[in-house]
């Protein structure tokens, strides 16, 4: 009934498993949005259990993984009634296209139409690096029947100017460059929710794979589904994914201006329901150096324990922590975190001079 979409490959379906873990952990059993949501409803499920369908897209995955994934399914329906399911795509028909991060990943997300099932009428996308800390049914109480998707605003258009080169996308062809500081608004990819019928009839995989070919995208499948969309989507609470490091730091311009578009005050720790991890928790702990400043990130513990309670993969994702590699990262936050204790005062300066300074 909730159809939700992922996309990763063999190395990420372990991190794909926490989102769906959380999703499920987080869900009220004793809650029905069945009879809120008839629009979101596919053809033939109106008398069918309230339920959600996971489908993960993917190039190639082993014999192995499918049987977790399988096994998965199994344990996750004793939390919530829910089905996985694997579509298996060739993604030699992206070889033309700019990777993104070394993958082809970031494109499969544009094929959901085309896999998914004709009486799907709406679908939710999720990246794979998040983590959800609330009933995500609610996020299709937003009606999307007249847009093609449902986005969260990352940067509107007065700090587009201001980057000014990030969303000037050079043309490959010669000619005029493309301003994507001309919209209004500049939404984030890694959540979508979508309108299928629509995403299909304003030929979006096709729009936006022509947009590739004629520009130098930096984020290739982001700034093409903004280029392609425009302004004609409808704006979701900041809170259904929540990307920024911390409380303050660098944060303090985009937090104001997310205040500014959503017209509310925003708490970060009572508000998130979708977090949307740009440093990933795999990859250091929860004290991250950036802008001259030593930051801690946002609902990171609470993604290890997600992980550590994630049926079948938890071993197998814990066991990161215990690797050399990750110890490595720990010891030089650890020094960081001592030298910026010790000269914060000329680390505050460091930073004034290099991104106040100059805007002087």
């Amino acid at each position: 009934m909730y159809h939700i979409v992922f996309c990763g490959d063999e190395k990420y379906i372990k991190f794909i498993s926490v989102v769906i873990y959380s999703i499920l952990k987080n869900t009220n059993p004793s809650v029905s949005y069945k009879d809120r949501l008839p629009y979101a409803l596919a053809d033939g499920e109106e008398n069918q259990i309230e339920q959600y369908h996971f489908h993960i897209i993917s190039s190639q995955l082993s014999a192995e993984t499918i049987k977790k994934i399988q096994l998965l399914e199994e344990k996750c329906q004793r939390i919530f009634p829910c089905r996985i399911e694997v579509h298996l795509i060739d993604e030699t028909i992206f070889n033309k296209y700019p990777q993104w991060n070394g993958s082809y990943g970031a494109y499969y997300r544009l094929l959901l139409g085309d896999i998914l099932e004709p009486q799907i009428k709406y679908c939710l996308y999720l990246d794979g690096d998040m983590g959800v800390f609330s009933d995500i049914r609610e996020i299709f109480l937003n009606d999307i029947s007249k847009v093609c998707l449902g986005a969260v605003v990352e940067n509107d258009q007065e700090e587009m100017q201001e980057k000014g080169n990030r969303f000037c996308i050079k043309s490959r062809t010669g000619g005029n460059d493309y301003h994507l500081y001309d919209k209004k608004l500049y939404f984030n990819t890694g959540m979508l929710l979508i309108n299928k019928k629509l995403w299909n009839e304003n030929c979006i995989k096709d729009n936006v794979l022509q947009f590739l070919n004629s520009y130098y995208a930096y984020a290739p499948d982001q700034d093409g589904i903004n280029a392609v969309v425009g302004d004609n989507f409808k704006k979701l609470g900041f809170e259904w994914n929540v990307f920024c490091y911390d409380n303050f730091a660098y944060h303090f311009k985009r937090l104001y201006h997310a205040i500014i578009q959503y017209d509310k005050t925003f708490h970060y720790e009572n508000t998130i329901k979708i977090r949307h991890y740009f440093v990933k928790p795999w990859n250091t702990d929860s004290r991250h150096f950036f802008h001259f400043k030593m930051i801690k990130l946002l609902l990171h513990d609470e993604w290890w324990e997600l992980a550590q309670n994630t049926p079948v993969f938890s071993e197998e994702i814990m066991s990161i922590k215990e690797s050399d590699e990750y110890k490595q990262k720990v010891k030089k936050n650890t020094r960081r975190a001592f030298r910026y204790k010790c000269f914060k005062f000329y680390y505050w300066l460091l930073y004034l001079k290099r991104y106040k300074m100059k805007k002087l």
